[in-house]
């Protein structure tokens, strides 16, 4: 749930940010209205508010459960350089496609993928909050059939993949074996 809230909350502040550079906030001439900083500042802070309830902590939360303990010291940080190279990316390219393209194009681009980031949480990521994984390893694997994504647009669902693979990780737990 907060998943969808902050990725909503960053498609409207992308969408004030996109109003805002549209109207003449990024003009040369320096000339902008009140309202157009205003669409700015709301933007930002909307952007980094939702960032902050989804993704942020989303991040962390699933490097650290998706790497056995073995070698999760090692991947955490293989995966915080992947992330910081992409945010480096992002930030050196920035201005170069401010100056080629107009000043709202970046917020432009940047809102599109948070709206197609947006429809795929709604659409293939479960609301867990109520899931034990530890008691009923299933209930990921039935709430994942349940969503739209999983249902119609993977081969999960049509080879029964997840189940198998879902089939062999209790197998190895019941068994003694350290999954690593």
């Amino acid at each position: 749930r907060l998943l969808l809230i902050g990725a909503g909350t960053i498609v409207v502040s992308m969408l004030c940010l996109v109003i805002a550079f549209t109207t003449g906030l990024g003009n040369i001439d320096g000339s902008s209205t009140m309202t157009q900083q205003i669409l700015a500042l709301v933007g930002c802070m909307g952007v980094v508010a939702g960032y902050a309830l989804s993704y942020g902590p989303l991040f962390w939360l699933l490097t650290s459960e998706l790497f056995p303990v073995s070698i999760r010291g090692r991947a955490l940080g293989s995966a915080q350089i992947l992330s910081s190279s992409f945010a480096v990316m992002a930030s050196y390219t920035f201005l170069s496609v401010q100056e080629a393209f107009g000043a709202e194009i970046p917020f432009e681009i940047y809102l599109i993928l948070s709206i197609f980031n947006f429809i795929f949480a709604a659409l293939a990521v479960p609301d867990t909050v109520h899931a034990e994984a530890d008691e009923h390893p299933n209930q990921i694997n039935v709430l994942l059939k349940e969503m739209f994504f999983w249902k119609h647009c993977t081969c999960i669902s049509n080879r029964g993949m997840m189940s198998e693979l879902v089939s062999s990780l209790e197998d190895e737990r019941n068994s003694g074996v350290e999954i690593t």
